[in-house]
């Protein structure tokens, strides 16, 4: 593949995803990783796919790779440390984000993971997240991304001490 056929694929998997037509989307950015396996905007689309369809455990391998490769793209950090507040690791989130914190990032970007953060640990600690958390547990196990369920099932555990459903998945 050359350059002048990665844009117009790349152009190409950016319009399928706008679309909704994932599947596509997806075939294409992997296409374009074959030639080019460090191409970060192909790697972090497939990430937000695969979180569309709750495959976390893959768009954080995803995310992970692309913050390391290009550690000073914000839209990577804010996916990546995205993904652990809606897997609930508030642990994972909030070392990421003290991380972020020496870079030259808006400061509208750090208070809007701030608050996301301070958001989900209020749900967490209130009590209010208690079903739908293990719901949304259950539909990840029910997808077969058993490594998300142990990340989520494990940083449930303390909040939801009575929640024998969550020792059941894991």
């Amino acid at each position: 593949m050359e350059h002048k056929d990665l844009r117009n694929t790349f152009g190409l998997a950016i319009s399928e995803q706008k679309a909704g037509k994932l599947e596509a989307a997806e075939k294409l950015y992997e296409s374009i990783l074959e030639y080019f396996p460090d191409h970060s905007d192909a790697k972090h689309n497939l990430g937000i796919i695969a979180i569309s369809k709750n495959q976390y455990s893959r768009a954080l391998k995803l995310f992970s790779d692309v913050v390391k490769k290009k550690s000073n793209v914000e839209q990577y950090w804010v996916s990546y440390i995205g993904t652990f507040i809606k897997l609930g690791d508030l642990e994972q989130a909030e070392k990421y984000y003290l991380e972020i914190l020496t870079k030259d990032f808006a400061n509208e970007t750090l208070a809007s993971i701030e608050s996301a953060i301070r958001a989900k640990r209020g749900k967490l600690e209130s009590g209010k997240a208690g079903r739908a958390e293990i719901q949304d547990l259950m539909d990840i196990y029910n997808r077969r991304d058993f490594l998300a369920v142990i990340r989520l099932g494990k940083a449930r555990v303390k909040e939801l001490t009575g929640a024998y459903e969550i020792f059941n998945l894991m």
